[in-house]
C-alpha cells in the first residue's frame, strides 16, 4: 500500500473528519490512509505551502478520552521533535480537531512499508543489507536521544524510492514509544504493556521495554527478510534455524539473528547499528566480520567516568591467581606469572577472541583479569581450557572465578584498554572464595550456562557465601573429568557445616544419585518401623529353631510341658529371627484392645476376628489342635499366599524409587524454567502445570497404597504418574 499507515487496520470507531474537511484553517484533507489501535490517519495538503502533501494522525474517539493515550500522543510529538535524522519521519505541526482531539503533522513518505517488500523467500540479500543497516542506525540515532520505539515491525518501515536504484528506510509511527526525561506529565500510570506481540521480547511483555526491545524487534524482522517467515523464538533459543529455511543465508549472520534474539536483553547486542552493521557486512561478504572493530591506542585519553549508560556493556570476566604467591621469592613469583600468561595465551579461546577484539587482558599482579564481550561461554571456555592446560604443571596451584555484570570500556594512565565496573570487582570475590584448582562461577553465569546442554551437567550449586564488606554472593562449582576441583571450597566447609550441596538444575546424573539415595533411606526408615511394630506385646515371633528338623531346641516347648506364657502387656519380649518356614506365631489379645495384625498378613483376615485365648495347661498335641483351630481360613496358606504379594510390593517399591528420582529432577527443572518465565513476564504452560500437580498426587497415592501392601494400587498409581512424567520431559526436551 502507498503512503503512510498507522499500524494494523480495522480497529473500531474513528474521528469525526471526511475528505475535503480543513484543520487549524490549513490542512485538506484528501482521504484516509489507514488506522490502527490508536489513531487514524489521513492524506491531507498544506495549504499555506504550495499544497504540499502532508500525513496528519488523530486520535481515534474511543481513545482520545484515555489518559495513557493522550500522554503517549503527546510524547509521540515530543520524540519526533528530539530525532533529526534522515531516517526518521520528520514531525511539523500539532493541532486540535473541532472537536477538541487532538492531531499531529508529520512528513508524507512516497514509497511503500517494508511488509509488502518481504517475498515469500525472502528479500535479495544485498537489498536487505542496505535496509538493515539504515534501519540500525535511525534506532541508534532514536536510543541516544532517549526515545525508545517500542513497535518496530514491517508495517512501520517505510521504504522511499530515492531514485538511480537508491532506497532510503524510514522509521514511522512512534504512537507508543518510551522517552526517557520526557517533558509530558507523567500523572498517569508509568507502563503499559502495548505493541505488536510476533515482535515484543519477554521483557516488553511485563511493560519492562528499554533499548534491548528494538534491538529483539529487529532481530525478527531480519529473520523475516531473510526467510519470509516469522521466527518462534523460545527461552532456549530460536525453534527453526533461517539455514534451515534458506540455505544459502550466512554462518555469520544467522549467529548475529541468534544473538539479537536471546531470550535475556543483555546477551543481546547493545546497540541497533552494531546489529544493523555487522549483518549488512555478513550478508554482503564486505567489511571485517568481528563482532567489534579492533582499537589501535587511542590517540586522545577518553573519559574515565562516562556520563550517560550508552557505553555501558555486559561483560564476562575470568578473574585467576596463583594460591599462596605472597609466600614465594620474587623470581619464582616472576617465574610461575610468566607460564600462567603463556599458557592463557596459548589457549583458543584466548586466541579466537582477541582477534575479534573482544577480550581485554588486565594484569593483577598474581594472575590476571580476562574481560570477554560478546559471548557469555568465552569466559568458562577458557578457564576449563587452562585447567586442562595446568594438568602437567603441577607448581601451578590456580583459582578461577567467572562472573557476569555491566563495565565501561575506559583507557588508563597510558592509554591502555582497561574496565571498570561491578562485573569486575564481583567476578573477584567470586575467585577469593576457592581454593586451588577450583573453578567457581556466580549464580548470573550458571543460569546461563544452565540452559545449554552441554555445560548444565558439569554445575553444582555451593549456596551462598559471605565475602568482603559484608556481601552474600551465590556460588556454584564447575568442574569436568579434567578440569575443576570437585571438593567443597574450605571456606565454606569452615565454621558450620554447610548444608549438602544442591545439584544445578542441569545437573541430571547427580540429581539422580541424591534422589535415589533420599528415597532408599525413606524406605529403610519405613521398613524398620514395620520391624518395630512386629515386636509389639502380644504378638511373639517363633524362634530359629521351632523349624530346625529332628527335634527340639533350647528354646522350644519340652514334650508334655505348657507352651512358654505370652509376655504380658509392655514388655519386651527377645525376638529371634523367624525360619524361612515358621509355623504360625501364637497370638494372645489383652483385653479391650484391637485384635493386633502381624506383617504380612491381610488386614482383610486381621478382620475376622480376635483369635482364641491359648489354654495354659495343652499337651503338645492338643495345643496343636488349637492353633490349627484358631488360624483364620484365609491364613492357612500364609507361606504361599504371602510370597507373591511381597514380589509385587518389592517390585513396585523398585519402580517408586526410579520413577521419584525423575519426578524430583523434572521437577526442578521445571521449577527453573519458571523462575525464567517469571522474570521475562511468562508463565507455565497450563497443561503442563496441571501434568506437574497430578504427579505429585499420583506419587502420593502410591506411596500410601505402598503403606497399605496394596501392590495393585501402587501400579495403578505409579502408571499414570509415569505418563505425566513422560509428558513433562517431552516438554522440557529430554
Amino acid at each position: 500500500m502507498d503512503g503512510q499507515t498507522a499500524g494494523d487496520t480495522g480497529a473500531a470507531g474513528g474521528a469525526t473528519i471526511s475528505p475535503g474537511s480543513v484543520l487549524k484553517d490549513r490542512y485538506q484533507i484528501e482521504k484516509e490512509l489507514g488506522r490502527g489501535g490508536i489513531g487514524v490517519v489521513y492524506l491531507a495538503r498544506d495549504q499555506q505551502l504550495l499544497s504540499k502533501q502532508v500525513v496528519i494522525k488523530v486520535l481515534l474517539e474511543q481513545t482520545a478520552s484515555d489518559p495513557w493515550f493522550q500522554k503517549k500522543f503527546r510524547q509521540e510529538l515530543e520524540a519526533l521533535a528530539r530525532i533529526d535524522h534522515p531516517g526518521v519521519v520528520g514531525a511539523l505541526d500539532v493541532g486540535e480537531t473541532p472537536d477538541g482531539k487532538p492531531f499531529l503533522v508529520m512528513q508524507f513518505l512516497e514509497g511503500v512499508t517494508l511488509r509488502s517488500a518481504i517475498g515469500q523467500n525472502g528479500m535479495e540479500f544485498g537489498r536487505a543489507a542496505n535496509i538493515l543497516r539504515q534501519v540500525g542506525q535511525a534506532l541508534s540515532a532514536a536510543h541516544e536521544k532517549g526515545v525508545y520505539h517500542r513497535d518496530l515491525k514491517p508495517e512501520n518501515i517505510m521504504l522511499q524510492n530515492l531514485g538511480d536504484g537508491e532506497e532510503r528506510a524510514r522509521l514511522i509511527d512512534f504512537g507508543i514509544a518510551a522517552v526517557r526525561e520526557s517533558q509530558i506529565s507523567t500523572h498517569t500510570e508509568s507502563s503499559r504493556i502495548a505493541g505488536s506481540f510476533p515482535y515484543m521480547p519477554p521483557e516488553q511483555l511485563m511493560g519492562k521495554a528499554g533499548p534491548a526491545s528494538d534491538v529483539y524487534a529487529l532481530g525478527v524482522i531480519a529473520y523475516e527478510m531473510l526467510t519470509g517467515q516469522r521466527p518462534e523464538v523460545l527461552p532456549q533459543g530460536v525453534s527453526v534455524k533461517p539455514r534451515e529455511l534458506r540455505s544459502g543465508i550466512p554462518e555469520r549472520a544467522q549467529e548475529i539473528i541468534f544473538k539479537a534474539l536471546s531470550f535475556s536483553p543483555e546477551l543481546r547486542y547493545q546497540r541497533p547499528r552494531d546489529l544493523g552493521d555487522q549483518l549488512a557486512q555478513a550478508l554482503t561478504g564486505s567489511g571485517v566480520h568481528s563482532e567489534a572493530p579492533v582499537q589501535a591506542a587511542p590517540a586522545a585519553l577518553p573519559p574515565a567516568a562516562p556520563s550517560h549508560s550508552s557505553g555501558l556493556e555486559m561483560a564476562y570476566v575470568l578473574f585467576m591467581d596463583l594460591v599462596s604467591f605472597s609466600t614465594l621469592s620474587m623470581d619464582r613469583q616472576s617465574q610461575l606469572v610468566q607460564q600462567l600468561q603463556e599458557i592463557v595465551r596459548g589457549t583458543e579461546e584466548f586466541r579466537r577472541a582477541q582477534a575479534g577484539g573482544q577480550l581485554i587482558s588486565l594484569p593483577t599482579g598474581d594472575g590476571m583479569a580476562l574481560v570477554f564481550f560478546q559471548n557469555p561461554v568465552s569466559a568458562v571456555q577458557c578457564a576449563v581450557e587452562v585447567a586442562r592446560a595446568l594438568r602437567n604443571q603441577g607448581e601451578i596451584k590456580l583459582r578461577m572465578g567467572v562472573h557476569t555484570g555491566p563495565v565501561y570500556r575506559i583507557a588508563d594512565i597510558n592509554t591502555n584498554r582497561n574496565v571498570t565496573g561491578g562485573g569486575i570487582n564481583l567476578a573477584q570475590r567470586v575467585m577469593d572464595c576457592g581454593d586451588a584448582g577450583h573453578i567457581l562461577l556466580s549464580k548470573a553465569v550458571a543460569d546461563i550456562l544452565g540452559q545449554l546442554s552441554d555445560w548444565s551437567q558439569h554445575l553444582h550449586d555451593l549456596g551462598e557465601c559471605e565475602v568482603k564488606h559484608g556481601v552474600k554472593v551465590h556460588l556454584v562449582n564447575f568442574y569436568t573429568g579434567d578440569a575443576g576441583n570437585p571438593q567443597a571450597p574450605e571456606k565454606l566447609r569452615r565454621g558450620k557445616a554447610p548444608l549438602p550441596a544442591v545439584p544445578h538444575a542441569g545437573s541430571h546424573r547427580t540429581l539422580y544419585v541424591v534422589l535415589g539415595s533420599a528415597v532408599t533411606l525413606a524406605i529403610i526408615v519405613w521398613a524398620a518401623a514395620n520391624f518395630a511394630r512386629r515386636r509389639e506385646p502380644g504378638v511373639a515371633l517363633p524362634s530359629a529353631g521351632a523349624s530346625m528338623p529332628g527335634g527340639t531346641s533350647p528354646s522350644a516347648p519340652r514334650p508334655g510341658a505348657p507352651p512358654p506364657a505370652v509376655p504380658p502387656s509392655g514388655s519386651s519380649p527377645a525376638v529371634q529371627q523367624p525360619a524361612p518356614a515358621p509355623p504360625a506365631a501364637v497370638v494372645t489379645q489383652p483385653r479391650g484392645q484391637a485384635p493386633a495384625t502381624r506383617p504380612g498378613f491381610s488386614s482383610r483376615a486381621a478382620e475376622t476376628g480376635p483369635l482364641p485365648q491359648r489354654q495354659t495347661e495343652a499337651t503338645p498335641s492338643q495345643n496343636t489342635e488349637q492353633l490349627r483351630a484358631a488360624r483364620p481360613p484365609a491364613q492357612q496358606p500364609a507361606a504361599a499366599g504371602r510370597a507373591p504379594d511381597s514380589a509385587a510390593l518389592q517390585e513396585q517399591r523398585e519402580r517408586m524409587i526410579f520413577l521419584a528420582a525423575r519426578v524430583a529432577a523434572v521437577q526442578n527443572s521445571l521449577q527453573g524454567l519458571q523462575r525464567q518465565q517469571n522474570q521475562s513476564g511468562l508463565s507455565m504452560r497450563s497443561d503442563m502445570v496441571a501434568a506437574s500437580q497430578r504427579v505429585q498426587y499420583l506419587m502420593g497415592e502410591a506411596n500410601a497404597a505402598l503403606s497399605s501392601r496394596d501392590a495393585e494400587a501402587v501400579k495403578r498409581n505409579l502408571d499414570l504418574a509415569e505418563r505425566d512424567v513422560e509428558k513433562l520431559e517431552s516438554f522440557l526436551g529430554r
